[in-house]
């Protein structure tokens, strides 16, 4: 059985996120660089990753609800999402793309129904490979909480570029 984040990390992770913070959080692929979806943690997080401070990042949801002001998911889209576990989906929304992620991670879940969309991104320096030993998530950067339950060696997810029907990565 896959190892889970407590219900006290969870409902600490909920606290840090709703205080605007970053923190690092283990996803169905990869540890992520996570907090909730705004314009400023976006430019902070891709600051911690030393990225271009407007590189997009990938978006995880929990209930198709929460993307009801944000993009149209059709059918077609459900179905795929449904059926390509560990994939992120690029989506064209009415100001650009979204790249989206359902986690299956029941306790990762449970987050995003407290708190609604967060960002996730690999938790390395732009470039780098990602970084999965506790030890090494726990140098990445002082200043963000790290909620580890398991080591991972896993690769990060695929990427499925909707609009041109091209896998990306």
């Amino acid at each position: 059985m896959k190892s889970m984040l407590t219900k006290e990390q969870i409902a600490n992770a909920v606290a840090n996120l709703k205080d605007n913070r970053i923190i690092i959080l283990p996803t169905d692929t990869i540890y992520g660089l996570s907090s909730i979806v705004n314009s400023t943690n976006k430019i902070r997080i891709n600051e911690l990753k030393k990225a271009e401070k407007n590189k997009e990042l990938i978006t995880l949801f929990s209930k198709y609800k929460q993307l009801k002001n944000v993009v149209k998911i059709d059918k077609e889209i459900k179905k795929f999402i449904k059926t390509h576990q560990n994939t992120t989906i690029i989506l064209k929304t009415q100001n650009g793309t979204i790249a989206l992620r359902r986690p299956k991670r029941k306790d990762l879940n449970k987050i995003l129904n407290q708190v609604g969309l967060i960002y996730s991104t690999s938790v390395n320096t732009h470039g780098e490979p990602p970084l999965f030993s506790q030890s090494e998530l726990k140098k990445f950067h002082k200043t963000v909480n790290l909620y580890f339950d398991q080591e991972y060696n896993a690769a990060p997810s695929r990427i499925f570029d909707w609009e041109n029907k091209i896998w990306v990565r």
